[in-house]
């Protein structure tokens, strides 16, 4: 299991996937999709510790104000359309929220 904070991982991209386009983060060349957001720390560990042993590679991500678990995405979950930086997007807004 891998806790991490904000800074240590290449965030506010979009990918294509089988699902349309999701809200993803880039560690270490590996894009992860968002599981789910916890206010609680413990809680998120908890989660990520059951994706674990079910065989899904997660990590938790620590902000600021909340803690998300990032479920790793797969070569072929990943559509042929390139990532794209959600900062300057308008669905950023709905995104963050």
């Amino acid at each position: 299991m891998l806790i991490l904070s904000k800074a240590d991982v290449e965030s506010n991209l979009l990918v294509a996937t089988s699902w349309g386009a999701e809200e993803a983060i880039r560690y270490r060349g590996q894009f992860f999709t968002l599981r789910r957001i916890f206010v609680n720390f413990q809680e998120a560990v908890l989660t990520c510790r059951r994706d674990l042993e079910a065989g899904i590679l997660s990590i938790v991500v620590r902000d600021a104000d909340n803690v998300k678990v990032w479920t790793l995405l797969s070569d072929e979950g990943i559509g042929p359309q390139p990532q794209q930086d959600l900062s300057r997007s308008p669905a950023m807004t709905r995104l963050a929220s």
